[in-house]
């Protein structure tokens, strides 16, 4: 392994984001965050800047096809960035092969001062060195200057359309190589089931996906180096803990039904509009209420619509609305110190 120090002065920036909701609204959203990015840069300076993104291109990938080459064109030729002449973009952008699709993107630049750098080929063993600006995309699995794996389905069968995986470059820098990876661990696909158990299921997959990523880099295929590993983690606090310490947990539901019968999901048993409706799970708590928020928790699993129950709060009726598959709960806000009003079968503890 390589062991001698970048030269003095060298700045390395390691930044990662989840950016699937600048795709959402590009013109605002996208707009502030590469004003923010742009900012950061210019703050530190670095000669070697990496960016991981995880989630590109937003939740519909082929609508927003047009809006990812915006971005991208805007961060390879902004006035931001004109004085990092080379750079190294990997997009997997191959979204109709669910076996690969990992939705990451990592970026790589480097300033023009910066002399003594070079990339890792995988397949040929050997470190090139770096020119020009260059974008890779669709199957990156035949790209030799990265790795990208997706993880297995069985390490989170309940989610069958994941995306989750990882991308990893190597680069030496002064004599000194190291491994840079953009990472993507699974959700919470249900807050029920985490607030089960402590630590929850959902931490064991995690660990066990991070355990993988961290196999790959240090078997015997290639000589060890340093490594960082950055991206989304999607750590989570101990929802058993935070839960149970609130003090606030309503364990039954409100006598309440949909308006329209037909947009609940039968799964969830709704009964018929004026008739009561008891949990089918018990051991669900329905709604949380701390610091003057009401929480209407989605009974769906990730990639479903989740419905959100109808709870009023000082006589103010909050409509149902269908979570997205990436918010398995809702906030709803309440005046400071209220309650929602639930059946009388309701019991605070």
């Amino acid at each position: 392994m390589a062991g001698k120090a970048a030269a003095p002065g060298t700045a390395v920036l390691l930044v990662t984001a989840n950016v699937g909701s600048l795709f959402d609204d590009p013109e605002n959203l996208q707009k502030n965050w590469l004003r923010e990015f742009y900012q950061v840069v210019h703050t530190h300076r670095p000669h070697f800047l990496a960016l991981h993104c995880q989630e590109f291109g937003g939740k519909n990938y082929e609508a927003s096809m047009s809006h990812v080459d915006k971005f991208v064109r805007e961060l390879l030729s902004s006035d931001a960035m004109t004085e990092y002449n080379r750079a190294r973009v990997y997009l997997d952008e191959n979204y109709k092969s669910q076996e690969h699709f990992t939705a990451l993107g990592s970026f790589y630049f480097l300033h023009e001062s910066l002399k003594n750098i070079s990339q890792f080929d995988f397949k040929a063993k050997k470190y090139k060195k770096v020119t020009g600006k260059e974008i890779y995309s669709d199957t990156l699995e035949s790209t030799p200057m990265l790795e990208k794996e997706k993880f297995p389905q069985d390490y989170f069968p309940e989610c069958k359309w994941s995306r989750k995986g990882f991308i990893r470059t190597r680069w030496c820098l002064a004599d000194c190589a190291f491994d840079l990876v953009n990472i993507h661990l699974f959700h919470d696909a249900s807050n029920l089931v985490a607030w089960e158990t402590s630590p929850s299921v959902y931490s064991g997959i995690r660990h066990k996906a991070l355990g993988y990523v961290l196999d790959r880099i240090i078997d015997q295929r290639f000589e060890k180096a340093f490594y960082f590993v950055f991206g989304d983690f999607n750590f989570r606090l101990d929802s058993k803990s935070v839960v149970e310490g609130s003090g606030t947990v309503c364990t039954s539901f409100p006598s309440w039904a949909p308006a329209d019968p037909a947009s609940a999901s039968p799964a969830l048993g709704f009964p018929r509009p004026g008739r009561p409706w008891t949990c089918p799970r018990p051991w669900c708590p329905a709604v949380r209420a701390a610091a003057g928020l009401v929480v209407g928790v989605g009974l769906g699993g990730a990639g479903q619509l989740q419905e959100t129950l109808v709870f009023r709060a000082h006589g103010v009726s909050l409509a149902e609305s269908a979570a997205s598959p990436r918010a398995p709960f809702s906030l709803l806000a309440a005046s400071s110190g209220s309650r929602p009003e639930c059946g009388s079968a309701s019991k605070w503890t």
